[in-house]
């Protein structure tokens, strides 16, 4: 949804995933194919492996934190909304 709300016309997603095993990859690309996303590249990475994984990591874990109505989260999460820095697909 992220990559369809914000892509042209014409792209080429390259798309990593954390944890995604090389024997599943195949589903996954073909399930993204589905979606209507056009898939250049898609491999699996550890959050070990690559900072933007991690970073992508924290922030579905600060979403998730929020959503679960931690206060100090919940708060910074709303401003985050407000300020567009944070957008819910």
């Amino acid at each position: 949804k992220s990559i369809l709300a914000v892509a042209g016309d014409k792209y080429e997603a390259n798309v990593y995933v954390d944890g995604l095993r090389r024997n599943e990859r195949r589903r996954f690309t073909a399930g993204l194919r589905k979606l209507h996303v056009q898939v250049n590249h898609v491999r699996g990475l550890t959050d070990q492996a690559d900072e933007f994984i991690r970073l992508a990591d924290a922030i579905a874990g600060f979403v998730r934190d929020a959503l679960e109505e931690d206060e100090k989260m919940e708060k910074l999460y709303r401003r985050a909304r407000k300020k567009n820095i944070i957008k819910e697909i």
